[in-house]
């Protein structure tokens, strides 16, 4: 029946051939098999009599579970390349299977196939017999010869240690039984049974509590099963226990207590010698294990390389186990697990049940979790059993050990006995590579650091600087990814000067992003360095997107006052250390002081340009005295010295408070003319306040001075032209270009010229007014001269007048008396009136010559000068009306009165109007205006009378107010009047002035001041 059930499997699964094996005293011993060839059967009977076999069938048997390994070199001989080892469920028989590789419902059929293994009859061997050095086959051996005396339904054999009876084999009991710890404190009967040699009968499970898993409900629940237990001494130690239960309804006899502790006395000393020599072969093991680990791990100085040999060799061991390393390292916890091989940064032990006093927990404790499982971080699959040893290191608690296993597989105490000593051999080896890793990193550091630093130590622009450090820190550092920005003043946005490594675009250098809410924000604005183990789970600004799985740090760089910048670097499935941030913050110490000394180089280099600038600007403008054109140039080499579109200067009239934009040179339009009121605009406060400024968005500005009206442009900065502190002027400029923004460079090159401008404004002022001076000099000297010669007219006049006067009054007399007594239609009566007529004409001029030669007495009174013009224009509107001119009468409304004589001003006005009416002989237009005017810090009433007749040439309009001089024909004018006129006016205090241009016409523009007293 059993070869055709082996026949029937190896056709269905396609194995090549199986046979059942059994444990005897001398070795294993082949059973029923199939497909075996007397060549295979040698050849596996060699086999199993090997030392490497037999523990490797043997380590099979306490746990009952498959296992496989390649045949190598004895593949041809039995003609497989892999034997498959299936234990049976309840005794010491394997069913081994050669096959060159079975699929997985192959394996299950082989494992059903187990489950029923032959009825071979059990030998049992009386002791004492020679037990092998494999503890637990020694054990199953006992229990075998234990069942020899006994007739029970289940039994196990527990060994002691400490306080506990640890389950070591069993018997129609459940697999999971073995490894169980029953503490001795649970029951009496333990308690008794650890305590002396003779063995005990009772009813029922001694500890009803024990929550064992898949433990048969029907054996441990029967109150009246009967329990037998023997202990396994030597003297009066017990070595250990083996417990038998009685089928249901039974009992043992009377004798099989007796016999069975004679049994366990003689096979006492055969236990004892396999635990010695288990304890012997554990701890050669671990002492294997320790110098395998130290020489897989030896010279290696890098810490994470070091664990990841440790966990995967700690797997290999264990198997069935997870394995992570927890590690303290410079403060905080890290955790790295045996198939996910990188650390990772630990918030918080909680999961593993962490003890209250855990850094001077000393003792290993266990982790029970729900029947589903607990999916720790650090491991990759649900964890049902947890054993945690702590690593102490010269008294110091550095980390743990965490070995996880599904359910239904616990730790044995030998298991963490084992785990506890192999610990206090691995903290050592870890601590030691740690304390030399962490050296040579800050070694190694050093000299990173000192390379770059020789690198870039020579560079002068900050830039160049940035890009530089990027690309040597992704080389020297083994950084994925490494950027260098610069902070705004505000410290709202960042600019990205330099950038290196995996996936970043060139194109973003010089590009500038706003500060978030994440690492930038804390570092730039907050100044903290930060550390961050996976970017996924943190919020971030980055101007690019983070690698996948990236820790990064970020460190500020300042100058001691500001943070002006920032060092942010990635890497990729690595962690940063606290010792990896002090490295950055040494290297972004050095950086900063590399940039800020490029910085203060760029601002000198900057100055020099800008005084450079300034001077030959200066030299520009400092021969040129004429005030119009030196503000013109000025504007022009303003605009183009600091790159602008547009650019004004007004001048500050302190009488009005207002600043009027005398020079406009810009692409929009002009502002020339255009009066800023003090604290209205950018132009208005410069000048209030004395300070210059810039503006990055003027529209959006709060002072702007009529809100109202956008302006075309939207940068702007002023600064004030001052000389010995006193404000003169504004110089501004501005642009509408996108982005443009007056820089703090800027202003200080418009600050240096300021000064020179002020002065080179105020020199053409003294010299514009100085040219005046002399120009009212000679107008004074020739004045002087005219006067002079009028004086001798006037005398010469006064002595022709009287010597004519006489003569021409006896002529008129007598030519009156003959037309009294002539009729009037005699013939000669119109030429006798025509001589009358030109002897008053004569006597008239006559007349004229002598109020001219010597003054008379003025009657001075308040009078209106508007009302005075009225009167006038009534005497001549007939003669304006014929001449066919048009009269145009511009008055000023509220004009102050003039302190002068009527009559004398009458004459002038009369004279004017006269001779603008004679310089239209084709009609035209008369304007008389009226207007009051500041001049010479006096104040003016000003009466002009304007035409647009013939005009007067330019050689002539200095000699018309010389007497006698006339451009009119010959006996149409005395060439008296505008001399006579010129005098009144000016024995009133005033002068007139005169401007003509031929072929268009002349205006006559008489200036009288105004009486303050009035």
């Amino acid at each position: 029946m059993i070869t055709q059930q082996i026949e029937r499997t190896l056709r269905l699964t396609g194995a090549r051939w199986a046979v059942w094996l059994r444990r005897e005293t001398d070795g294993w011993v082949l059973g029923a098999g199939e497909r075996l060839s007397k060549k295979r059967k040698q050849a596996l009977s060699d086999l199993l009599r090997e030392d490497s076999w037999q523990h490797w069938l043997a380590g099979a048997l306490p746990h009952r579970r498959m296992r496989h390994r390649r045949l190598g070199a004895m593949a041809e001989e039995l003609g497989c390349t892999r034997v498959y080892l299936y234990p049976s469920a309840d005794t010491a028989d394997v069913l081994l299977v050669g096959a060159d590789d079975l699929t997985e419902q192959g394996r299950r059929f082989w494992q059903v196939l187990a489950l029923q293994p032959p009825k071979l009859p059990m030998q049992v061997h009386p002791a004492p017999f020679v037990p092998p050095y494999d503890l637990n086959a020694v054990l199953q051996r006992v229990l075998v010869s234990f069942l020899e005396t006994v007739s029970c339904e289940a039994a196990f054999v527990a060994l002691r240690i400490a306080r506990y009876f640890e389950v070591r084999t069993v018997w129609q009991f459940p697999e999971v039984w073995v490894g169980h710890m029953i503490p001795l404190q649970s029951s009496s009967v333990w308690r008794r049974l650890a305590s002396r040699p003779q063995g005990l009968r009772w009813h029922g499970w001694p500890t009803p509590n024990d929550k064992l898993p898949l433990a048969d409900p029907v054996l441990m629940e029967d109150a009246k099963r009967v329990w037998l237990g023997i202990p396994i001494a030597l003297g009066q130690r017990v070595l250990g226990v083996a417990v038998f239960a009685a089928a249901p309804g039974s009992t043992f006899e009377e004798e099989t207590l007796p016999a069975l502790v004679e049994r366990a006395s003689q096979i006492a000393y055969q236990v004892e010698s396999a635990i010695l020599f288990d304890e012997a072969t554990r701890q050669l093991q671990q002492l294997a294990l320790v110098n395998e680990l130290s020489t897989a791990t030896g010279g290696e100085s890098h810490l994470e390389k070091v664990a990841r040999r440790v966990l995967q060799r700690l797997e290999r061991t264990l198997d069935g186990t997870q394995v992570a390393l927890l590690m303290k390292l410079y403060g905080e916890w890290y955790a790295m697990g045996s198939r996910d091989p990188s650390w990772r940064r630990v918030d918080s032990l909680d999961p593993l049940g962490v003890p209250a006093n855990l850094e001077k927990q000393y003792r290993p404790w266990r982790v029970e979790a729900n029947p589903e499982g607990y999916s720790f971080p650090w491991m990759t699959a649900p964890v049902h059993v947890s054993l945690v040893i702590p690593l102490v290191y010269r008294q110091q608690f550095v980390g743990l050990i965490h070995l996880g296993r599904a359910r239904g597989h616990s730790f044995s105490r030998l298991e963490e006995q084992n785990m506890l000593t192999l610990a206090g051999h691995l903290t050592g080896l870890l601590e030691n590579v740690r304390l030399n890793a962490e050296t040579r990193q800050r070694a190694e550091n050093l000299t990173l650091i000192h390379t770059i630093v020789e690198r870039i130590v020579g560079l002068t622009s900050v830039d160049e600087i940035a890009q530089q450090a990027a690309t040597l820190m992704t080389e020297h550092f083994a950084f994925d990814r490494a950027l260098v920005v610069s902070a705004s003043a505000s410290s709202d946005s960042f600019m990205v000067l330099g950038l290196a490594g995996l996936d970043v675009d060139a194109g973003l250098r010089g590009a500038r992003f706003p500060v978030g809410r994440g690492l930038f924000h804390r570092t730039l604005i907050q100044g903290r360095s930060s550390r961050v183990s996976r970017l996924d789970d943190e919020p971030h600004d980055l101007p690019l997107q983070p690698l996948p799985q990236a820790a990064a740090m970020i460190v500020p760089l300042s100058d001691g006052e500001r943070i002006f910048g920032a060092v942010y670097v990635e890497r990729v499935a690595q962690v940063f250390f606290p010792n990896d941030l002090i490295a950055l913050q040494a290297l972004a110490g050095v950086l900063s002081s590399v940039m800020v000394n490029a910085q203060r180089y760029q601002q000198l280099q900057t100055s020099v340009r800008q005084l450079q600038a300034v001077r030959e600007t200066a030299l520009d403008m400092a021969g040129e005295m004429d005030l119009e054109v030196l503000l013109r140039r000025v504007v022009h080499r303003v605009r183009l010295l600091v790159d602008a579109r547009g650019a004004e200067l007004g001048l500050l009239e302190p009488e009005d408070s207002k600043v009027r934009i005398v020079v406009s040179e810009n692409p929009w339009q002009d502002y020339t003319g255009r009066e800023i009121p003090l604290m209205a605009g950018i132009i208005g406060r410069v000048a209030a306040l004395g300070e210059p400024m810039a503006i990055l968005d003027y529209n959006a500005w709060d002072g702007r001075e009529d809100a109202s009206q956008p302006e075309p442009f939207c940068a702007v900065a002023a600064v004030p032209l001052k000389i010995k502190g006193q404000i003169i002027g504004v110089l501004t400029v501005s642009d509408d270009k996108d982005g443009r923004a007056f820089r703090s460079d800027d202003v200080r090159l418009l600050e240096l010229l300021a000064p020179q401008v002020a002065v080179f404004i105020r020199n053409a002022r003294l010299y514009q007014e100085l040219q005046k001076r002399m120009a009212e000099q000679k107008t004074t000297e020739q004045q002087l001269i005219r006067s002079a010669r009028l004086a001798a007219v006037g005398e010469m006049a006064a002595g022709v007048a009287h010597e004519l006067n006489n003569p021409l009054t006896t002529a008129s007399g007598f030519v009156e008396l003959l037309l009294d007594e002539l009729p009037d239609d005699l013939p000669q009566r119109a030429d006798l009136e025509l001589v009358l007529r030109e002897a008053k004409r004569a006597r008239n001029v006559v007349r004229n010559l002598l109020n001219f030669s010597r003054p008379s007495e003025n009657v001075r009174v308040h009078v209106d000068i508007n009302e005075l013009i009225s009167e006038v224009l009534t005497l001549v509107q007939h003669l304006v009306r014929t001449s066919g001119v048009e009269l145009r009468i511009q008055f000023w409304d509220d004009l102050q009165p003039v302190l002068a004589d009527p009559n004398q001003i009458k004459q002038v006005l009369l004279n004017l109007i006269h001779n603008a009416l004679q310089a239209m002989p084709h009609s035209g237009v008369l304007t008389v205006q009226t207007r009051p005017k500041r001049r010479r810090r006096k104040r003016w009433l000003t009466v002009s009378v304007e035409d647009n007749g013939v005009g007067i040439p330019q050689e002539n309009l200095a000699r018309i107010f010389e007497p006698f001089f006339s451009t009119r024909p010959v006996g149409s004018g005395t060439g008296l009047g505008l001399s006579v006129s010129y005098g009144i006016i000016k024995e009133h205090g005033g002068f007139i002035e005169v401007e003509s241009t031929p072929g268009e016409g002349s205006c006559f523009t008489i200036w009288l001041p105004v009486d303050e007293n009035g």
